[in-house]
C-alpha cells in the first residue's frame, strides 16, 4: 500500500505540474475577424461565428430535444454548459473537455460516409457529446467531488478519468448515438470489423492487451472495444447497471480499482471476467453469422511479406495493371505505392489525409489533403494535389481551399470536387483543371449531404452518394445542368465511394450484415451483391474484368481481385441480412426509438457573445507540489473558452530556501503574435562562507516583472511535422533589502534583461512502432542580454541541437546531440540551460561545448502483464557515447559511455504510457560507474 501511494503521489504531482506549470497558452485559437454569437436555451449556450446562425439554431433546437434522452439512463440531468461551434476547421470533430468546462464542435462534415451512417454530422455530434455531459455530470460525486472541491475542475477530469476507463466514456457514448438515431457507428460492420476478425480467427487477446494496446499485435483502439462492452453490459445486466457503475466508481476514485470493483459489485463479475464473457458472446454470433453467409473466392494480390499489420487501401489499376495504393500501418507512416509483378515502390508521402480515396486517370492521381495555417491552430484548409505517374512529380493545385474527394473528368479536363465553406453550406462543384477556376456549382439544401463523386465514362454526369433525412441515395447529376436523377435508393443501409463502368455502378453497401461490393445495373437499375468476404470488402476498382477491392484480413487491409461474372451476381431481393444487430438490445432497453424524428423548433435570440464575462472563467486552483525542485504553489486558474486568454494567480513557497513568492501570469493569444506577462514579489535566501570559515545565511527581496512575444508557426506538409516558435522579451528584477555582497553581485539594485528563445523543429511523421524519427532536425536556442540601463551586466547564448537519421533495422535510429552555451558574467550569472554530459555533476564554466553520439532501437516487443498491476510492452535501448568541454579558470573534460534500458508500460491498468528504466553511465576520467533510475522518460537523480 505504501508503495501505491508513493505512485499516486508522484503521478498526480507529475499530472498536475504538466496540466497546469506552464500557462502559457497553445497556438490553438480561431483567427481573428470571427464575429461571434450565442444563444441560451434552458440547458445551453450555443457559441458560434455569426455566419453559422442556421445551425447554430438547429442545434439549439437539437439540444433541447434530446436533452431528456441522453440522460435518462444514468439518471443525471447536467448544469448548463457551452457548446462551441468551429468552422474554421476542416477536420470533423468534436469533444468534451473541462478547465474549463465546454464542448467544441468542428462543423465540417465527415468527407466520407462510411463511418457514421446516417445521421447527419451535427446531430451526431449532439448526441455523442451531450451523453459525454451527461457522463461527466454523473462521474462528479463521491472522492470525485472532493477533488473537484480541493483542485476545481482539473481535479474533477483526472479523477474521472482514474475512476473510468475510457473505453467506457466512448463506448456509452457510441451506444447512446447509436440507439437514440437511425444512424450510429454500432449499426455498421466497419465499427467493429477488428475486433470481429480478430476473434473469427481464433485469437484471444486478454483485456489489458485490448484496452492498453501493443506494439507487437493490432488491436482497434478503445470505440469499437468501448462499445461492444458497454452494450454487453447493458442487454445483460439492465439499463440501469452504467448509471450504478459511475456512481460507485466516481466515490471512490482514489482507489485505481474502483471500476473494477463497481463492475463486480453490480454485476457479479470481474473486469477479466466481462470482457471475457463479452468476447465469447461476440464470438459465437459472430460465428453462427458466417455459417449463413455463402463466401466468394478472390485472390490476393502479390505484395512484399508484411512485417507488421498493414493496410493497403484505395487500390487503383492503369492500363498496363500495375495497381497503386495507399500503405499504412503499425510500422509504415502513410505512403502511396506502386504494385507491379510483386515488387512494392514506394511514390510520394502525402500530408494528412480526409477519409477518402484517391483517384486515378490516365496519367495522374489526385487526392485532397489538409494544409494547415502557419498561426492559427483552429484553422486548416483542404488542398488538392496531384502525382503524374510519367514525371514522378507532385503538384499542389489549390492554396487556402475547401475542396474534397476531388476527381478527374475522362478526358481530364475537368476536376469534380465538393466545398464544404464556412457557413456549411455544401455544394458540387466543377473545376478546369487547367486553371482551377470554377465552372459550375450546384449547391445542396442544408439537409443534404453529397459524399465521394464520380464521373461517368462519357464524363456527362457525375455520380455521388447523397444523404438525407430519407436516407442514403445514388444518383447523377448532370455535369451541365445539375439535375439530379436517383438511381438507387433510398436506403436505410450504408451506400458508399460508387464507381461507373460501362453499365454498373459498384459501390460498398452493409445490406447483407457484412461490408461488401455491390453493383447496380444502370439500364434496369437492378442492384446485385458481387462479393461475399467474412470481414469486408471496400473500395471497388474496375480494370479490363478484374474487380479490385480492398479484402480486410487478419494481418489489415490488402487487395483482392476476382473476375467480374453478371451471372454469378446475387440478385439484392435473394440478399438476407445477416447482421448480429447487436445494438438492437440498446433500442429495446431505450425504447426512445430516432429521437431527431421530431425536433421541436423554437425562436431563439441570437445575441452578441460577452467575451468581458468570459474572460477571468476561474475553473481549476491547486496546491502543486513540485519534488523536483522543493517549491510548492498554491495558484488559482482562469482560461475562457475560446482558449484566447489565460491567467494564473498564485503563491509559492520554496523549501530549499524557506522563501515565499506570489505571483501573477496572464496570456493573451487574440492577436497573431502571442503575449505572456508575469509579475512576482517574494523573497530569497543564500549563504556565505564568513571569517572563520563557517556558512551564513542571509536574505534579501526581489519584485520581477516579464513581458514575451511569442510567434508559434506551423509549417506542416507531407511528410514532415514542421514547427517553429520565436519568441522574445524584458525581464525587470528588482532586488532591495540585501546586507550581503557577493563576488558578481553589485547587491542591491535593478537588473534588466532581454530574452529571446528559438524552437526550431523539422521531423519525420512516426509510425506507430516508431521510437525517434527516420530523419529530423530540432534546435533549442537562447540569447540573453542586458542593453537596458541596468545595475547588473551579463550575457548568455546557448544552442541545443538533435539531428536525427536511420540506425541499421526497422526502427532502428542513430541520433545527434550537439549543444553549445557561453556566459559572459561582468556581474551576473544567468540560470545555465546547458545539459551536461551524462553522468557529471554541474560547476559553472563561461563555455561549454558537447557532443553526444546516440544509438537507439527496439530490443523486444512482448505484452506482458502482472494482473492489473502493470503492463510491459516494449524494451528498448540507447547506447550513447557523450564528450564535453567546459571552459573557463580551469577547464573541465567530460567523456562518459552508457546505455539507458527502458520499458514501455502501463501501470494499475491506466492509459497513460509509462516509460521505466535505468541509466548505467561509465566516466572515463575517473572510471567510475553511475546507475540512476529512468522515471516517466527522466533520468532522476538523487
Amino acid at each position: 500500500m505504501a508503495k501505491l501511494i508513493f505512485f499516486f503521489t508522484v503521478f498526480f504531482s507529475w499530472a498536475i505540474q504538466a496540466q497546469l506549470l506552464n500557462f502559457k497558452l497553445p497556438p490553438v485559437q480561431n483567427a481573428p475577424g470571427v464575429k461571434w454569437k450565442s444563444i441560451h436555451t434552458n440547458n445551453y449556450e450555443v457559441v458560434f461565428d455569426e455566419e453559422l446562425v442556421e445551425d447554430a439554431k438547429r442545434v439549439a433546437d437539437v439540444l433541447e430535444t434530446i436533452y431528456p434522452a441522453t440522460s435518462d439512463s444514468l439518471k443525471k440531468q447536467p448544469s448548463k454548459i457551452s457548446i462551441m461551434l468551429f468552422n474554421q476547421s476542416t477536420v470533423s470533430n468534436g469533444m468534451v473537455t473541462l478547465a474549463p468546462r465546454r464542448s467544441e464542435w468542428y462543423t465540417t462534415p465527415p468527407s466520407s460516409n462510411l463511418n457514421f451512417g446516417n445521421v447527419g454530422w451535427l446531430d451526431l455530434l449532439a448526441v455523442h457529446e451531450m451523453r459525454h455531459v451527461v457522463q461527466f455530470d454523473q462521474a462528479k460525486r463521491g472522492f470525485t467531488k472532493i477533488m473537484y472541491v480541493f483542485l476545481g475542475e482539473f481535479g474533477w477530469a483526472l479523477f474521472s478519468n482514474v475512476a473510468i476507463p475510457l473505453w467506457v466514456w466512448e463506448g456509452d457514448a457510441v451506444g447512446t448515438e447509436t440507439a437514440l438515431t437511425q444512424g450510429g457507428r454500432g449499426r455498421l460492420p466497419v465499427f467493429d470489423m477488428g475486433i470481429r476478425t480478430i476473434l473469427l480467427n481464433d485469437v484471444y487477446y486478454n483485456y489489458e492487451k485490448a484496452y492498453l494496446g501493443s506494439y507487437k499485435d493490432y488491436y482497434p483502439n478503445h470505440y469499437p472495444l468501448g462499445y461492444l462492452l458497454s452494450t454487453y453490459v447493458k442487454t445483460k445486466y439492465g439499463l440501469e447497471a452504467w448509471e450504478k457503475i459511475f456512481r460507485y466508481a466516481a466515490r471512490k476514485s482514489y482507489n485505481p480499482f474502483a471500476f473494477d470493483n463497481a463492475l463486480l459489485k453490480v454485476t457479479g463479475r470481474s473486469l477479466d471476467e466481462m470482457y471475457q464473457d463479452c468476447m465469447l458472446d461476440l464470438k459465437s454470433k459472430w460465428q453462427e453469422q458466417l455459417k449463413n453467409i455463402p463466401l466468394t473466392t478472390a485472390s490476393p494480390l502479390a505484395v512484399p511479406k508484411r512485417k507488421a499489420w498493414t493496410n493497403y487501401e484505395f487500390p487503383m489499376v492503369a492500363n498496363d495493371g500495375a495497381v497503386y495504393a495507399l500503405k499504412s500501418g503499425m510500422a509504415d507512416i502513410p505512403k502511396l505505392v506502386k504494385i507491379h509483378n510483386g515488387k512494392e515502390e514506394e511514390l510520394t508521402i502525402p500530408g494528412f489525409l480526409y477519409d477518402n480515396p484517391f483517384n486515378l486517370s490516365a496519367t495522374k492521381i489526385i487526392w485532397n489533403e489538409t494544409r494547415f495555417d502557419p498561426r492559427w491552430g483552429q484553422r486548416d484548409y483542404s488542398v488538392i494535389k496531384t502525382y503524374d505517374l510519367e514525371t514522378k512529380k507532385v503538384k499542389q493545385l489549390t492554396k487556402k481551399t475547401r475542396y474534397f474527394s476531388p476527381v478527374y473528368s475522362p478526358d481530364q479536363a475537368k476536376i469534380a470536387v465538393l466545398e464544404n465553406n464556412l457557413k456549411t453550406n455544401r455544394a458540387l462543384v466543377i473545376l478546369n483543371s487547367g486553371t482551377m477556376a470554377v465552372e459550375k456549382r450546384f449547391p445542396m439544401d442544408h439537409e443534404t449531404y453529397y459524399y465521394t463523386p464520380q464521373f461517368s465514362p462519357d464524363g456527362q454526369n457525375i455520380v455521388v452518394v447523397k444523404q438525407n433525412k430519407l436516407g442514403q441515395h445514388l444518383v447523377s447529376v448532370n455535369v451541365e445542368t445539375g439535375v439530379e436523377t436517383v438511381l438507387y435508393g433510398p436506403s436505410d443501409y450504408t451506400l458508399s465511394r460508387p464507381v461507373w463502368e460501362n453499365d454498373y455502378l459498384y459501390f460498398n453497401s452493409h445490406q447483407s450484415g457484412l461490408d461488401n461490393i455491390w453493383a447496380l445495373k444502370l439500364s434496369t437499375k437492378e442492384a446485385f451483391q458481387i462479393t461475399s468476404r467474412p470481414y469486408g470488402a471496400y473500395n471497388a476498382a474496375v480494370k479490363n474484368g478484374q474487380l479490385y477491392f480492398s479484402d480486410y484480413q487478419f494481418q489489415g487491409m490488402e487487395i483482392a481481385h476476382m473476375p467480374i461474372q453478371p451471372e454469378s451476381f446475387i440478385p439484392a431481393a435473394k440478399v438476407a441480412d445477416t447482421n448480429i444487430k447487436f445494438y438492437e438490445g440498446l433500442n429495446q432497453l431505450e425504447q426512445k426509438g430516432n429521437t431527431l424524428a421530431s425536433v421541436s423548433t423554437k425562436d431563439h435570440q441570437v445575441t452578441n457573445y460577452n467575451h468581458v464575462k468570459d474572460a477571468f472563467n476561474a475553473h481549476s486552483w491547486a496546491i502543486i507540489p513540485n519534488p523536483f525542485y522543493n517549491t510548492y504553489d498554491v495558484a488559482l486558474f482562469t482560461n475562457n473558452k475560446l482558449s484566447t486568454f489565460g491567467t494564473r494567480l498564485g503563491y509559492q513557497y520554496n523549501g530549499n530556501e524557506d522563501t515565499n513568492w506570489g505571483y501573477a501570469q496572464a496570456s493573451y493569444g487574440g492577436l497573431y503574435p502571442m503575449f505572456d506577462l508575469t509579475a512576482a514579489y517574494g523573497g530569497r535566501s543564500s549563504t556565505y562562507t564568513a571569517t572563520g570559515g563557517y556558512e551564513k545565511s542571509f536574505d534579501w527581496k526581489e519584485e520581477k516583472a516579464s513581458l514575451q512575444m511569442r510567434l508559434p508557426f506551423n509549417f506542416t506538409q507531407d511528410a514532415y511535422l514542421h514547427t517553429m516558435e520565436l519568441s522574445a522579451g524584458p525581464t525587470f528584477t528588482k532586488i532591495h533589502d540585501k546586507s550581503v555582497k557577493e563576488r558578481f553581485d553589485q547587491n542591491n539594485g535593478t537588473l534588466a534583461s532581454l530574452d529571446t528563445h528559438l524552437k526550431y523543429s523539422h521531423t519525420k511523421r512516426m509510425s506507430f512502432r516508431d521510437i525517434y524519427p527516420e530523419y529530423g532536425q530540432v534546435i533549442l536556442g537562447t540569447f540573453k542580454s542586458m542593453p537596458f540601463g541596468s545595475n547588473y551586466k551579463g550575457k548568455q547564448t546557448g544552442l541545443n541541437t538533435f539531428w536525427f537519421f536511420p540506425g541499421f533495422g526497422d526502427h532502428h535510429s542513430f541520433w545527434l546531440n550537439l549543444a553549445y552555451e557561453e556566459q559572459r558574467p561582468n556581474d551576473y550569472r544567468f540560470v545555465s540551460e546547458f545539459m551536461l554530459p551524462r553522468g557529471y555533476e554541474f560547476y559553472f564554466k563561461e563555455r561549454y561545448t558537447k557532443s553526444s553520439f546516440n544509438y537507439t532501437y527496439p530490443v523486444a516487443l512482448f505484452d506482458k502483464n502482472f494482473g492489473m498491476m502493470l503492463n510491459l510492452k516494449r524494451l528498448k535501448q540507447t547506447v550513447f557515447y557523450d564528450h564535453g568541454v567546459g571552459k573557463g579558470a580551469h577547464m573541465l573534460y567530460y567523456n562518459s559511455v552508457g546505455t539507458d534500458l527502458v520499458l514501455d508500460t502501463n501501470l494499475l491498468t491506466l492509459k497513460l504510457p509509462l516509460d521505466i528504466g535505468a541509466r548505467v553511465t561509465y566516466i572515463l576520467e575517473t572510471e567510475k560507474w553511475d546507475v540512476v533510475p529512468i522515471f516517466f522518460s527522466v533520468a532522476v537523480q538523487f
